[in-house]
């Protein structure tokens, strides 16, 4: 059997016997909604029978696909892997890391590498933003192994990191930005890594460093077996109906698509897991979903979906931290969605006094009984009427207000069997639901006649039975089934019309700009179906897509007279049909006159012809339009440009208007009008070099637009380097989201046509090569060098860039051959702290060994290096003394010994001295080395005190001198006197003198204890310095003193101890 295979993802019925595609109505005609229900008449295509009709274009042999059954219903889907989901879509992805410790060698490059004592965290990790491994770093090591089954198209890596990173895959580093100073955004780094991937087990190896501040990262790995172009162009695809145009997906929409199937019991016809990886995808780096989160956690409830317990805490925390001290969220509505999402999430038990957001609800609530969106506003709607009822209903205090009175508003608005937003405006499907909900909640359905209003919502639904707008067709499902009248609805042609809305691709679904009832909305049609052209132009895949198709529907467009009120639509229609080839349908006088109609009299062009002031946007468009008409000539052109002059600022940039504020992309649009009225000469050097002043350091120039505006105007006037747009391209691949699409700005989540259009024209007009853009050139392995302060008391400078205290010790990777200079960041070699107390600069040291005293070294890297500075604490070391002076006082190392000397041991005058008796403030780990001699122990500043004795043994000598003077001389005067006495008393006197041997002492052993005496103190002095000698010889074998110290001491003592021995009369026995 013949088919046709579908290349593009999507759900399509094949007829199984003619061997033709039916659309989904045919199927439907014949009695059988499609993807609804149990049937006869579609039949499901299993796995391996689909793969055999997308591969063979048949179905195998074998097959059998009974009667009845007009059609085998395929699902076509991208074939994309998620191998590494970030951490904001997934809680189950688990990494090997290491922080703050260098990993042991082999880590980045090994797959069998021992990381089993590594910890085991979740991505994200940090220490803010939306993280699941709480972690602050400075250095951050990850590993994680995975596997790839085939070798895809394209292996997309993504990496949010703050700061620098640098990556292996496989062993081989294919990023090197280590140093990057920056904040985390998705992304910071988009890779494909498709040429460093095998088959089987892959090792992919990260080192995040932190150089201050918050520490964050994240990362993705997505295996994609499309290239990229397909893949943008399955973006642009799957945003296009062939009946109605292109139209972006929409959370929103996705609401109320999941909520109409879901009241329908017809949510499993959708893919859930597909859908739910799109919504997941739109979280942003801070957990949440931003201004879609109420839409959001709605649908994720309708498709059964829970957060994991993290995410539910990350938003519960992120909604309470918004909430005001008034008890609002600063309006109703706000607070309704913000009540209603934590409702979602069970936590409104997380605020145990509601009294004030109460009292709040009750203070929006008019004098006619209505209420207001918040508090100066004029008037009552009944929207916010359904807010506030539904909010006090949840907080269980309806009886706060006022209930007749709410009542009469309500009913106010009822007539014709719908409601309206005011009494006095007209009925619309949203404000019945307001409404009928209001009266439900107030037990006061019985109001209203609920058969009319069910007729009314009917016929508003029409043969059709859908709006063709996916949020009327929610507002009419919701209330009949308030009403309990579902069955009041066809809903095979409801859910067909749903369906049509459906996103093939991605699963979300589509906004319906195209209903002629939502004037507003359809206004922006052209302009999608414009950027959607020029992406498939650039891409050269205008002929995917059938273009005799969308030619009439812009036709369409340009012959809608709604479309020429707004200047941004007629720009794009013209634009949309020049890339059609089509300019020749265009009436170039009536696109003329409209535009003239938008001109101010100034020169320059409003957004509407009725209201608003000229800005250079408007006047860009009007400029542009008349130019692909070949219409500059028919306008003044010197009133045009004297318009845009005017808004030039001194500093060369231009206004958004006359009277608006300065913005970004002003400056950009204002050159590009000039050029296009040929007055580029206009442009002087201040604009251009204010554009380049304006690129930011993620490489954009502020949203994806003005980058693209940016760039043309650059290259126009030839400055445009490879510096800035090398940044540029990174910036606008960081936008990238998974669905292939672009986002507008950092910060955003949701891909758009818009913002894909500027993405795809900047790569493709200014990058080489779309796909190779992504891929990095393989960085070959350097030498490692290994920058340390010891101990760290000063920061160092490595090639100019200034490395703080808490980074180090600081490792990179140096290219063979390169030379780096290596500088003590520090003004002066000698850091003195005042209290005794100072660090000397000492040198560089290689691997232990001093390589330079200077406190800045150039090397030449070409073999990995451990480099330390090396700074040597010293202490002052001295010591007071009322007499003499000290010698050896100063500066010492930590670790060392200082000697102290005093100059002399003893001073005085002739008669009373001043003698050294001992020091004081000694430790047990300092050693006397001599008199007046001590070495010290240096830990610390010291200060010693030298403790000196009061020696009167002179004075003492003199006067035993005197005495002896004067017994001499009375012993003479005795002596003279005896001599003359009588011979008798001679006689007599020898008569009593004792005979020898009786008592008297014999002359030699008398004289010998005279000489005795005055030696003592001699031998005790020599037996001092003898100890002396030995005590140093110890403090020497010890270390502990210096061999200057020692040779000087030593000549000292034993000249000293050979001076005593020869007054001892001791021989020498050297």
């Amino acid at each position: 059997i013949d088919v046709t295979a579908p290349s593009t993802p999507g759900t399509y019925y094949i007829g199984f016997f003619a061997g033709w595609m039916y659309s989904p109505d045919e199927v439907a005609s014949n009695d059988h909604p499609p993807r609804y229900g149990d049937g006869d008449d579609v039949w499901d295509m299993s796995q391996s029978d689909w793969e055999s009709v997308v591969r063979y274009g048949r179905a195998p042999e074998g097959a059998f696909y009974p009667m009845p059954g007009r059609a085998v219903r395929v699902v076509v889907q991208g074939a994309r892997k998620l191998v590494i989901p970030r951490g904001g879509m997934s809680n189950v992805v688990s990494w090997k890391y290491l922080y703050d410790e260098y990993p042991s060698i082999g880590w980045n490059k090994n797959l069998t590498f021992d990381d089993s004592g590594w910890h085991i965290g979740r991505t994200p990790f940090g220490n803010c933003l939306f993280r699941r491994t709480n972690l602050y770093f400075r250095d951050l090591y990850l590993r994680k192994v995975f596997v790839v089954d085939a070798i895809p198209r394209a292996a997309i890596l993504s990496i949010a990191s703050d700061d620098g990173v640098e990556v292996w895959v496989n062993g081989k580093k294919i990023l090197n930005d280590i140093s990057g100073a920056h904040s985390a955004n998705y992304w910071n780094y988009r890779l494909d890594v498709t040429p460093y991937l095998k088959l089987g087990e892959n090792l992919l190896a990260i080192h995040v460093r932190n150089l201050g501040g918050n520490a964050y990262f994240d990362c993705a790995l997505v295996l994609e077996s499309k290239s990229l172009e397909e893949i943008v162009l399955d973006f642009v695809i799957g945003r296009f109906n062939p009946d109605i145009g292109f139209s972006d997906d929409y959370m929103d929409a996705t609401f109320y698509a999941t909520s109409i199937l879901k009241a329908l019991e017809s949510i499993d016809i959708l893919e859930k897991d597909k859908l739910i990886e799109w919504i997941l995808s739109q979280r942003s780096i801070h957990g949440d979903f931003g201004g879609w989160q109420y839409y959001a956690l709605k649908s994720l409830s309708n498709l059964g979906f829970e957060l994991d317990a993290e995410s539910k805490e990350n938003l519960i925390e992120s909604i309470l931290s918004r909430k005001c001290e008034d008890g609002s969220w600063c309006t109703l509505q706000v607070t309704y969605e913000a009540l209603e999402e934590l409702s979602l999430l069970n936590a409104l038990n997380r605020v145990q006094d509601w009294s004030k957001t109460v009292e709040f609800i009750c203070s929006l609530q008019a004098a006619d009984g209505g209420f207001k969106n918040y508090i100066d506003e004029p008037r009552s709607y009944l929207e916010y009427t359904y807010y506030a009822i539904r909010l006090l209903y949840i907080l269980n205090s309806i009886d706060k207000i006022n209930k007749n009175k709410v009542l009469e508003f309500i009913i106010s608005c009822y007539k014709n069997g719908a409601f309206s937003n005011r009494p006095e405006e007209a009925e619309r499907v949203d404000a019945t639901f307001w409404g009928v909900k209001s009266l439900e909640i107030l037990n006061s359905l019985e109001k209203i006649d609920s058969s009319r209003v069910v007729d009314r919502i009917v016929s508003w639904l029409g043969d059709k039975g859908s709006f063709g707008y996916l949020g009327w067709d929610y507002y009419a499902v919701m209330t009949l089934q308030t009403l309990g009248k579902l069955n009041k609805l066809n809903k095979a042609k409801l859910i067909s019309n749903v369906m049509l809305h459906e996103n093939p691709i991605s699963g979300a679904f589509k906004s319906e700009w195209g209903t002629p009832c939502i004037v507003a909305c359809a206004l922006t049609t052209p302009c999608t179906a414009a950027w959607a052209l020029r992406i498939l132009v650039n891409l050269k895949m205008l002929d995917r897509i059938d273009v005799e198709k969308v030619k009439q529907l812009i036709l369409n467009y340009g012959f809608d007279v709604r479309y020429y009120q707004f200047m941004e639509d007629m720009h794009c229609v013209v634009y949309s049909l020049k890339i059609l080839n089509a300019l020749h349908y265009v009436d170039d006088r009536k696109i003329l006159d409209e535009l003239l109609k938008h001109q101010s009299d100034d020169g320059g062009f409003k957004v509407y012809e009725t209201c608003g002031e000229p800005d250079i946007w408007s006047t860009y468009l009007a400029v542009d339009t008349l130019s692909m008409l070949n219409m500059i000539s028919a306008v003044d052109k010197t009133k045009i440009v004297n318009y845009v002059l005017s808004l030039k600022n001194p500093d060369g940039s231009f206004r958004f208007s006359k009277n608006a504020e300065w913005c970004e992309v002003a400056t950009p649009l204002a050159v590009e009008t000039l050029i296009l009225l040929g007055e580029s000469r206009l442009v002087d050097e201040k604009t251009i070099d204010f554009i380049l002043r304006s690129q930011r350091d993620d490489g954009g120039f502020g949203d994806i637009f003005n980058t693209y505006l940016s760039l043309k105007v650059l290259d126009y006037f030839k400055r445009l380097d490879k510096n800035v747009l090398t940044k540029a391209i990174r910036y606008v691949l960081s936008l990238q989201n998974l669905d292939g699409g672009f986002r507008w700005r950092e910060g955003e989540m949701q891909s758009s046509l818009s913002s894909t259009d500027y993405g795809v024209s900047i790569l493709k007009q200014f990058a080489a090569d779309f796909a190779s853009v992504l891929v990095p050139t393989l960085i070959e392995e350097y030498p490692v060098v290994r920058v340390d302060v010891k101990p760290r008391v000063s920061a160092v400078r490595i090639d100019g860039v200034h490395y703080t205290r808490e980074r180090l010790p600081l490792t990179f990777e140096s290219e063979g051959g390169t030379s780096h200079t290596f500088q003590v960041a520090s003004d002066a070699r000698v850091a003195d702290y005042g209290n005794g107390t100072r660090r000397v600069f000492v040198g560089w040291y290689e691997d232990g060994k001093l390589i330079s005293s200077e406190p800045s070294l150039t090397l030449v890297v070409n073999r990995s290096m451990n480099l330390e500075a090396r700074w040597e604490t010293q202490y002052f070391i001295t010591a007071s003394t009322p007499y003499s002076s000290v010698m050896g006082e100063g500066w010492y190392s930590e670790g060392s010994f200082a000697v102290l000397e005093l100059q002399d041991r003893e001073v005085g005058g002739p008669l009373v001295r001043y003698v050294f008796d001992r020091w004081e403030g000694l430790e047990p780990e300092d050693r006397v080395l001599g008199p007046g001699i001590v070495s010290v122990y240096v830990d610390g500043p010291r200060v010693l005190r030298a403790v000196w004795r009061v020696d009167y043994s002179r004075v003492y000598a003199l006067a035993f001198i005197l005495f002896a003077g004067a017994v001499a001389a009375g012993f003479l005067v005795y002596s003279r006197r005896r001599r003359s006495a009588p011979a008798a008393a001679t006689v007599a006197v020898a008569a009593r003198t004792p005979p020898s041997g009786e008592g008297a002492q014999p002359p030699v052993e008398k004289a010998a204890a005279i000489a005795e005496a005055p030696l003592d103190p001699l031998r005790a002095e020599l037996r001092e310095y003898e100890n002396y000698l030995r005590r140093l010889e110890s403090l020497r074998a010890e270390g502990k003193v210096s061999e200057r110290v020692y040779q000087a001491l030593k000549k000292e003592y034993e000249a000293r101890i050979e001076e005593l021995k020869k007054k001892l009369g001791i021989p020498d026995t050297k």
